[in-house]
């Protein structure tokens, strides 16, 4: 019900709502929950008087989240589980977040290249400058790239794999599908990240 959801909508949360009027029209969903159920908590209602809360009809899936746009609506097949499954991956992550051992995984399942930033995780100020200063660019190029930024004291060997010179801020793109590394060579500023970005994809 109403007041189980709230009760979830606290702290770091992802959760996966869906509306239907059976368990059949509900078929794609169940089976896009058995395999996000480590990342996701999913509730189903059946013919729930309640959906006129969030404004939507049956059938209807909502990703809601605490982090980026907290509310987004699967507007495809609900039928289709590969489409669905799609729509998971491409949001579970934030925009432009960090790159652990933890999530990497979520990450790896975009199946989309990195624009990795290389920061240094001590002077946080400087870090959420660059982010704020680069998530326009993020948000533009989000179907093509995933944006994420890594603590150089943990990741920093990887810098010489990418052509970088060991420095923080660092950026470069991994299209890690094709093994192939550009290293972005001018400051980390917005137009330039975001010219650099486009001459990729």
């Amino acid at each position: 019900d109403i007041d189980q959801v709230q009760r979830l909508l606290s702290g770091n949360y992802i959760v996966a709502l869906g509306f239907f009027a059976d368990e059949d029209e509900a078929a794609a969903f169940h089976q896009v929950a058995e395999q996000n159920r480590d990342k996701v908590k999913f509730l189903v209602a059946y013919k729930a008087e309640w959906i006129k809360d969030f404004e939507v009809s049956e059938p209807a899936v909502l990703l809601l989240r605490s982090f980026d746009e907290p509310r987004l609506e699967f507007t495809g097949d609900i039928s289709n589980q590969g489409e669905m499954g799609e729509f998971f991956a491409k949001y579970l992550v934030p925009m432009f977040g960090e790159l652990t051992f933890e999530n990497a995984g979520e990450y790896l399942g975009r199946n989309l290249p990195f624009v990795l930033l290389f920061v240094d995780k001590a002077n946080m100020e400087v870090v959420d400058s660059i982010r704020n200063t680069l998530k326009p660019v993020a948000a533009e190029f989000r179907k093509e790239v995933s944006f994420v930024y890594l603590d150089n004291a943990k990741f920093g060997s990887h810098q010489d794999r990418l052509g970088l010179e060991g420095k923080t801020p660092a950026l470069a793109i991994d299209d890690y599908t094709k093994n192939l590394h550009y290293p972005f060579r001018g400051p980390v500023g917005q137009l330039d990240v975001e010219e650099f970005v486009r001459s990729f994809v």
